[in-house]
């Protein structure tokens, strides 16, 4: 496939902003990404915007994106509003690189963006739950009780498969606890996390515990943000003189119900290849690591998980990190780096199941 370029990136910080709203979230992001692409709305070809909980949280259905963007001036040009659990925003940027590979346009603008606070936190718990089958987590809620008040379903799956986890590897909540606080420190330095506060091992584990053995400086939190870049195929940016890091693959696919590590596994495999580039050559990634693993940004534990903004968000990082322009975080000589996110759950009862596993390699 044609390899479109990354010519601009812009985000809004990650976080509870009880005053903010999609359009002010929104519009900010692709408002920085087009300034930093030194491009005008009308040079936009067309509109990929990534969004989860909006029409449950705030009503909004239908035309998320059209109306999220319109006070920011982006009009005019064919809008698709991508659904997909938390991997919205890795589909909406597949499916802008996809649509600029067709020779469909030549830019695309891709905006995930999420507004999860209410004054009715129940309502965030209800989104997420909505990632997975409604009749799985009916069923799961029941079961569980009163023990599985004020909290997701999906802090309960995540708990079971580290359980597993740790009797099959040998690991400990205390290494959990190790990853959760490197990933804290990292996102001191990242001015778009959520939290850029350092910690320990001892505070990790000195958080509440929300289900064994996750405690909560462990998980990510409930965030509101948005992310946005900007697409270009190469011509485009050739005659332009635009410059800036390659999607050189991007892989997109739902679980089969088979075994969830070796379909990730098969899929990265499949995105090096296109790539021409193997693990070895990877100098940083961005990992979907909802309830405990890498990530020089702060990954979704410290940068936080406004869920149809992530994935534009990993997107974003990798981008910085390849242009050199990542500050005080910045990994030295980065060339090449890979983004893995995941979405959605369709089935509970096994630690497989995901709705959307997406891999992308990018390459400066």
């Amino acid at each position: 496939m044609t390899r479109p370029i990354i010519v601009g990136v812009g985000m809004h910080r990650f976080g509870r902003q009880p005053d903010s709203t999609l359009k002010t979230l929104a519009g900010h992001a692709a408002t920085a990404a087009l300034a930093d692409a030194k491009m005008e709305c009308g040079e936009v070809d067309c509109v990929f915007a990534a969004n989860v909980g909006a029409g449950l949280i705030t009503g909004q259905e239908g035309i998320r994106g059209q109306v999220a963007l319109k006070d920011a001036g982006v009009g005019g040009m064919p809008f698709f509003n991508v659904e997909n659990a938390c991997a919205s925003g890795s589909s909406a940027v597949h499916l802008a690189a996809s649509y600029l590979a067709s020779g469909a346009a030549e830019t695309a603008l891709v905006v995930g963006y999420e507004k999860m606070s209410a004054p009715d936190k129940s309502l965030a718990f209800k989104a997420i739950d909505a990632c997975g089958d409604i009749e799985e987590i009916a069923a799961i809620k029941n079961a569980l009780g009163p023990d599985g008040a004020g909290r997701s379903v999906f802090m309960d799956f995540y708990a079971r498969k580290v359980q597993k986890y740790l009797a099959e590897s040998g690991a400990t909540t205390r290494h959990l606890a190790a990853i959760a606080a490197k990933n804290h420190c990292n996102g001191v330095d990242n001015e778009y996390a959520h939290f850029r506060s350092p910690q320990t091992i001892e505070s990790v584990l000195a958080s509440r515990e929300i289900v064994a053995p996750l405690h909560l400086l462990m998980c990510s939190p409930i965030s509101d943000g948005a992310a946005a870049i900007v697409l270009a195929t190469e011509s485009w940016a050739k005659a332009r003189g635009r410059a800036g890091p390659v999607i050189a693959a991007s892989k997109l696919r739902s679980d089969n119900f088979s075994n969830a590590e070796s379909q990730i596994r098969g899929l990265a495999l499949e995105a090096y290849r296109e790539a021409g580039l193997g693990p070895q050559d990877m100098d940083l990634a961005e990992v979907h690591d909802g309830s405990a693993p890498v990530n020089v940004g702060g990954g979704l534990i410290a940068r936080g998980h406004p869920l149809g903004a992530t994935g534009v968000a990993q997107i974003c990082e990798l981008a910085l990190q390849l242009r050199g322009e990542a500050g005080a975080r910045q990994v030295r000589n980065a060339r090449a780096a890979v983004a893995h996110c995941l979405g959605g759950q369709v089935a509970f009862g096994k630690t497989t199941g995901a709705a959307a596993m997406s891999i992308f390699i990018l390459a400066a």
